[in-house]
């Protein structure tokens, strides 16, 4: 698994987009989904498959060397065989896909509701719905975990809501302690940005 550069990029709306650089050199634009929500799907996916250790999510594919539907190449080197080696990632990584879909629209639907029981709400949630993959049993989730998501969630839905269109949240995939960064804006997205638009 190589390491990934998240930019998440607020536009007009709800609407966002975000580039991956991955470590190998290849950058990529992924297009927003899921805009109805109040956190942009992408980094729901993030703060759900990092809290809860899902390393075949969304973003574990990606850096493991999938590419998705919504995702186009900028720039950059490929590997060779990437399209041979994305195939088999999808292939490999489908439970762990659907799990990740799964919970991240239970905490999508635990966090875009009010009141002050969002904990025992998500963990109801989590009991009831959470998937058990064929191939091995349902994920533990704990306490510790949802505190987790919780407090991120909380933090990255901050940060967004603050950002100017335009301005950019960076992230690294695998999340490492210490490596949130503060907001960033245009300057400091991956270069070659004037190329794509």
């Amino acid at each position: 698994m190589v390491n990934v550069n998240l930019y998440f990029e607020k536009l007009i709306g709800n609407a966002y987009e975000t580039r991956v650089r991955r470590s190998d050199g290849a950058v990529f634009l992924v297009g927003g989904v899921g805009r109805k929500f109040t956190m942009p799907h992408d980094l729901a996916h993030f703060l759900v498959e990092s809290s809860l250790g899902l390393r075949h999510g969304f973003w574990g594919s990606i850096a493991d060397g999938a590419v998705f539907g919504t995702m186009r190449h900028l720039y950059g080197r490929r590997a060779p065989h990437a399209s041979k080696r994305s195939t088999q990632v999808l292939r490999a990584n489908q439970p762990c896909l659907s799990e990740a879909e799964v919970l991240v629209a239970i905490a999508h639907q635990a966090f875009g509701s009010s009141g002050s029981d969002v904990l025992r709400r998500l963990r109801a949630l989590l009991d009831e719905h959470a998937p058990a993959p064929a191939t091995r049993p349902r994920r533990a989730i704990t306490d510790a975990n949802i505190q987790q998501l919780r407090k991120t969630w909380t933090h990255d839905l901050s940060d967004w809501r603050s950002l100017p269109v335009g301005g950019v949240l960076l992230r690294e995939w695998p999340e490492r302690h210490g490596a949130r960064e503060s907001d960033r804006q245009r300057g400091d997205e991956p270069a070659a940005r004037s190329d794509v638009r």
